[in-house]
């Protein structure tokens, strides 16, 4: 009893000594602000009047949904 006891205690010790003892981490390092530039592209427009069905599978089923978009446009 005293052998396992004392041996937790070595491990435990063991343990707290090693948490406390981290590396030190380099210091994030911050520029200047800088502005942010505006967003170009093309732009694309869904339409609403056609849907998209998913059908979606597992081991028990499968079901069927339609995916409703609404006014949407991609930059």
């Amino acid at each position: 009893m005293k052998r396992i006891l004392s041996l937790s205690f070595v491990v435990a010790a063991i343990a707290f000594v090693s948490c406390n003892s981290a590396p030190k981490a380099d210091e994030a390092k911050t520029e200047d602000q800088q502005e942010v530039a505006a967003a170009e592209g093309a732009s694309y427009k869904v339409d609403t009047t056609q849907t998209i069905q998913f059908i979606g599978t597992k081991p028990v089923g499968q079901h069927q949904e339609p995916l409703i978009s609404k006014k949407v446009s991609f930059l």
